[in-house]
């Protein structure tokens, strides 16, 4: 039963993770103000970040008391000054996907599934956890959990031929589990060692299986048949996998699941403006998977 409740809590993190998504438009201009504010990485937010999500944040608690459908105070996020002028067709990204999509309609299913549970269980639970949990200990949290990649990233970077920054993902590790307390804060940015995160799908990648097909798992969210066939690995390769403690287990699980989700929200409008949210989720994802996959 345990090991049931345990898989249960490990694919609600991984469907969080994946709803991680940045619209197709914006990443056209990866200098606009939507950009910088609203591209959420579940894992930790980049060098200078963290000052921009709290004036996202100011900005939407501020805009007005517009009702969202889930029945929050969520107001329209600005999209570079120009998305509440915009045709709503216009809002919509483009339908024509390059990601290979055969069991679209196992897909869709699979995603309204999914965004059912998101909406009335998932999503309450990260709003109530953002009004009451401060944003440097969002952040904090948020560093904690990134730096638990960091055996990760070490492993599939060597795997990857890449022994140079293998060396430097060390060091960052070191350095932030020692000094940064675990992770809770990030000493190691300042001292040069920037975070570079690499992933089982991206090493599968390196060594040729570049193009897969797109499926959207339950609970899990949307992924590739290639990156599913990492998920295994990556959870021997995460340290929270051998914590023997059940209850303390499930407890880091629940947090990250709820601070992650909490970290979505200011993106949450954007998708409620596409006429099809399913094409906007995938194309979003494929335009951010693609982007991890170009990396050197």
């Amino acid at each position: 039963m345990r090991t049931t409740h345990l898989i249960v809590i490990v694919f609600f993190a991984k469907f969080t993770s994946a709803c991680a998504v940045q619209p197709k438009a914006l990443r056209s201009n990866p200098d606009s103000s939507f950009t910088r504010k609203a591209s959420v990485d579940l894992h930790e937010p980049p060098h200078g970040e963290e000052a921009d999500l709290r004036q996202l944040k100011v900005e939407k608690r501020s805009a007005g008391d517009e009702k969202s459908d889930h029945g929050d105070n969520l107001n329209s996020v600005n999209v570079a000054g120009e998305t509440s002028q915009q045709n709503p067709k216009q809002r919509n990204i483009d339908t024509n996907s390059g990601i290979s999509d055969p069991w679209e309609g196992f897909n869709r299913k699979t995603h309204s599934i999914n965004s059912v549970l998101d909406k009335y269980i998932v999503r309450p639970v990260g709003v109530a956890y953002d009004a009451v949990t401060p944003d440097p200990v969002q952040h904090s949290v948020t560093r904690f959990f990134g730096n638990l990649r960091g055996p990760s990233t070490v492993v599939n970077q060597l795997l990857q031929g890449k022994p140079l920054k293998a060396g430097r993902s060390v060091s960052r590790f070191v350095v932030n589990t020692t000094v940064g307390i675990g992770g809770l804060f990030d000493p190691a940015s300042s001292l040069g060692l920037s975070r570079e995160d690499a992933d089982l799908g991206q090493t599968f990648a390196s060594w040729g299986w570049r193009d897969s097909r797109y499926i959207v798992l339950p609970l899990l969210g949307p992924t590739t048949l290639r990156d599913a066939t990492s998920m295994f690995g990556e959870q021997k390769l995460s340290p929270t996998s051998y914590v023997s403690d059940t209850a303390l287990k499930t407890g880091l699980q629940f947090i990250q699941i709820t601070n992650n989700r909490a970290r979505l929200l200011a993106t949450d409008e954007i998708r409620k403006q596409s006429l099809d949210d399913y094409i906007f989720v995938r194309d979003a994802w494929e335009q951010r998977r693609n982007h991890q996959l170009s990396k050197d």
